[in-house]
């Protein structure tokens, strides 16, 4: 992952994922990354669509809940698999954000 850059209090955005070493879970990587660093990340260029969430519950039973939210691509696939790319488990999508007193939004669409 490049150096990714806090958006809102508790979010990272970067502009790539990190090498998926877990290709049959879309996002898996980007959760891991998420629950280290314990901030939610937002990522691009990753080809997938996923939202995928973690919490911890503790002892005094509040709660941490971190996301791992990666985009997707707005190529098109198809041209994508005719010039040689491995388009294999790719999604088409966007997301919309909305930042609002330090309250983020995720809408992701496809």
């Amino acid at each position: 992952m490049k150096t990714p850059f806090f958006i809102a209090p508790g979010w990272l955005v970067a502009d790539d994922a990190p090498q998926n070493t877990n290709q049959h879970i879309p996002g898996r990587d980007n959760l891991r990354h998420a629950m280290l660093s314990n901030s939610s990340i937002l990522s691009g260029t990753t080809n997938t669509l996923t939202d995928l969430r973690h919490t911890v519950i503790h002892r005094d039973h509040t709660h941490n809940t971190v996301r791992a939210v990666e985009i997707g691509t707005l190529a098109d696939i198809k041209l994508a698999r005719k010039a040689g790319h491995n388009t294999q488990g790719w999604r088409n999508g966007f997301a919309t954000i909305r930042l609002c007193d330090s309250t983020l939004t995720i809408e992701a669409s496809h």
